[in-house]
């Protein structure tokens, strides 16, 4: 019984929720845009990641500028062991000057040490984000 409502309550919380894409050619150099899940997942202790797009300037420019830091929140990491990471990033999207999309989002993961050698991770993620979209109606041509 208690398996059912936790299913059903999976469903019930995962309702509103949705995705979308950024629109970078290059999108693997900005992994906590690809998943939250990356946070922290890398060789050193802190990473910062900026990207920047800017196509059709004399049509209807489009430009995109992503920037992100993140790190493992543990001492001894070459060790080996379970470890928390958290990130930053940044997102400015502008669609010629009708459509400006900003968004700010906290990042996080647990990485769990599966095995030992070779290195196994289970690795959790999240993201809350807060953003702000502008729609300006007056500067799109029909």
């Amino acid at each position: 019984m208690i398996k059912k409502f936790h299913i059903i309550l999976f469903f019930i919380l995962t309702i509103h929720l949705y995705g979308q894409d950024y629109n970078f050619s290059n999108f693997q150099m900005f992994p906590l845009a690809l998943n939250p899940g990356l946070t922290g997942v890398l060789d050193d202790y802190i990473r910062i990641s900026t990207i920047y797009r800017n196509q059709w300037t004399t049509f209807s420019p489009y430009s995109s500028t992503g920037v992100s830091i993140d790190g493992a929140l543990i001492h001894n990491k070459g060790d080996g062991g379970d470890y928390f990471g958290a990130g930053i990033m940044i997102y400015d999207d502008k669609i010629d000057s009708a459509f400006h999309q900003t968004s700010f989002n906290l990042c996080f993961s647990l990485n769990k040490m599966l095995k030992d050698y070779p290195r196994q991770y289970i690795t959790f993620g999240g993201k809350l984000s807060a953003g702000q979209v502008k729609f300006n109606n007056q500067d799109v041509w029909y």
